[in-house]
């Protein structure tokens, strides 16, 4: 249709609604729950251990489980984009996607704790040198780029398949780091006694384990057989992998709420929070069994829901800290803790779109432009050096 000209009819855009539902869940849990439920966690010393709001815990506890929709949308969206990319391309579209929005929203942070939070200058210069520079230990600037080590290892990975072997191998890849990942959590769950289960309980607390998928790459595998299964060819084996995935997702979600439960002295099931992963990976299938109709809409609803997802980044990066940052001040002023709440959702909700719609595209064009001149370069330099060893010969 003439009037989609602007939106991609290939974009899924049940994706980007995904996406954003995700980064809303992680924001309230982390304003609703875990602020309030662990003032000695970041965001609760980022807070002043001022604002907590019991009421909502047993309606917001659960909303970690978004960066788990986050990770499986992860593998679907890399294994749909990286089939038809060159090596330098699939490096240079995960810089542009990545770089520009720590870089813009880090500084963003750093100004709003330097303006309304309780900070050591030292701890503070480190954070932010950790984020700008995606070093995969922490402390970061805001504790949510803990997942983008993680991010980064998957992508890591794929580029080495587009670089040395066919595409296909990414099924191989995902069974490898699904099964791995899958045994994993089966593991967690049997809580073992004895050395084993110090081992196990020592190998979930470890950041190398974390780097390498070992707790958190059955969600990549899943959304890798998702898109073979919905893109590709749904054969039974994919089907069936898609199965046993989603079943070790709720295992490795089961060993999760324990282990709040048992941090925090809480006493939360796990069914609803295993529910509501199985619907975001439900999700991704109605996004894509029915993207043709959703791109029926008008254009104006097009553009909204494309921006939803552009704001999924940006949201995600700067609640957390910027956010408790805002209310511990607002409270320790005199005002109410609902105005604090919020003021800081609508706060990360305006400042993510203006990133997403305003800064971010500016940085991402001057990156991109300066990735192509310095890959043309490289390919110059390259083909110069062939043509004076040929002429030596």
């Amino acid at each position: 249709m003439s009037n989609n000209r602007n939106v991609d009819p290939r974009h899924i855009l049940g994706i980007d609604v995904l996406r954003f539902a995700a980064a809303i869940l992680v924001m309230w849990f982390h304003f609703g729950y875990l602020m309030g439920a662990h003032p000695n966690g970041v965001s609760g010393i980022a807070s002043r251990k001022l604002v907590s709001f019991p009421e909502l815990f047993d309606w917001s506890y659960f909303g970690w489980v978004g960066v788990e929709i986050f990770f499986v949308i992860s593998g679907f969206v890399i294994a749909f984009s990286g089939e038809r990319a060159t090596p330098f391309s699939f490096f240079a579209s995960r810089v542009v996607r990545l770089g520009p929005g720590v870089w813009i929203c880090a500084p963003i942070t750093a100004a709003i704790v330097l303006m309304f939070g309780q900070f050591e200058a030292a701890t503070l210069i480190k954070q932010f040198l950790h984020s700008v520079f995606f070093l995969p230990f922490g402390p970061w600037i805001d504790t949510a780029q803990w997942t983008l080590g993680l991010e980064i290892s998957f992508y890591f990975m794929v580029f080495l398949i587009i670089s040395f072997a066919d595409f296909s191998k990414i099924r191989t890849l995902a069974l490898v780091i699904g099964s791995l990942s899958s045994a994993f959590a089966i593991l967690s769950v049997c809580r073992f006694s004895g050395p084993f289960g110090e081992l196990i309980t020592r190998a979930e607390h470890s950041r190398l384990v974390d780097l390498f998928l070992f707790r958190y790459g059955l969600y990549f595998a899943l959304g890798v057989f998702l898109w073979l299964s919905l893109v590709k060819s749904a054969t039974r084996q994919n089907i069936l992998w898609c199965c046993v995935f989603t079943l070790a997702g709720c295992a490795k979600i089961a060993s999760s709420v324990r282990s709040g439960n048992e941090q925090l002295g809480s006493t939360y099931p796990w069914e609803p929070v295993c529910a509501i992963w199985i619907v975001g990976v439900v999700g991704i299938v109605v996004s894509v069994r029915w993207n043709a109709v959703l791109h029926r809409a008008p254009m104006a609803v097009l553009r909204a829901l494309k921006t939803m997802g552009l704001m999924t980044f940006p949201l995600y990066l700067l609640h957390s800290i910027a956010g408790a940052s805002i209310m511990g001040w607002m409270v320790a002023s005199g005002m109410s803790r609902w105005t604090a709440l919020a003021t800081a959702m609508v706060f990360s909700l305006l400042t993510s779109w203006i990133v997403c719609s305003l800064l971010e595209p500016r940085l991402q064009w001057v990156v991109k432009q300066r990735l192509s001149a310095g890959h043309t370069y490289y390919v110059e330099q390259r083909r110069r050096s062939a043509e004076r060893v040929g002429g030596q010969r």
